[in-house]
C-alpha cells in the first residue's frame, strides 16, 4: 500500500500542475541530472502516442542491471490512471504488470505489454497496447518514473494521438 501512495502522490501532484499542452504524437523531455540515485536519474524520456500503442524511452545514463520503472498514463486532468511497473532482478530476469489506480485503490488489469531493460544501452523502454487502456481519449498524460518514484521525468500534458 505505502508503494501505491508514492506513486499515487507523485502522478497527482504532476496531474494538478499546469502546463502547455503538447501538440504531436511524441514529445522528448528532459529531466535535470542529480535529483535522484545515478542508476535510476532519468536523463531524458521520449513518449509516445500513437493509436495502436502509448509508449516511452527512458534514458538512464548509468542504468544498472536490476530496480524499477513505471509509466503513468491518464487521460489530461483526470484522477485515474494506468499505472504500467516494470521490473528487472540482478539476474535479468523481468516483471510487468499493468494496473487500473485511482486515489485510493489498484486493480490489476490482464493485458500483455512490452518492456525492455537494457543496462548495456542505457534505456527502458515501455509500450502498452491502446486495446489495454479502456475508456482512454486520444489525447493523454504521461510520465516515467524510476525507483518507485525516486525520479519523476517531466510529464507530458495533453500528449495527442498519432
Amino acid at each position: 500500500m505505502k508503494k501505491i501512495l508514492v506513486v499515487v502522490s507523485a502522478v497527482l501532484v504532476a496531474l494538478v500542475g499546469s502546463i502547455a499542452p503538447s501538440s504531436a504524437e511524441a514529445v522528448e523531455k528532459t529531466d535535470p541530472r542529480g535529483d535522484a540515485p545515478a542508476r535510476m536519474d532519468i536523463a531524458r524520456v521520449t513518449y509516445r502516442n500513437m493509436p495502436q500503442k502509448a509508449a516511452a524511452h527512458i534514458v538512464v545514463p548509468e542504468l544498472v542491471r536490476g530496480g524499477s520503472a513505471q509509466l503513468v498514463i491518464a487521460p489530461p486532468d483526470s484522477d485515474v490512471f494506468y499505472i504500467a511497473y516494470v521490473r528487472v532482478a540482478p539476474n535479468g530476469t523481468l516483471r510487468k504488470r499493468l494496473t487500473y489506480a485511482t486515489q485510493v485503490s489498484e486493480r490489476p488489469q490482464s493485458c500483455v505489454f512490452k518492456a525492455v531493460w537494457d543496462a548495456g544501452a542505457n534505456y527502458i523502454d515501455v509500450s502498452v497496447p491502446r486495446n489495454c487502456l479502456k475508456g482512454m481519449p486520444p489525447s493523454l498524460y504521461m510520465q516515467a518514473i524510476t525507483g518507485m518514484g525516486k525520479d519523476a521525468a517531466p510529464p507530458a500534458y495533453h500528449l495527442l494521438q498519432g
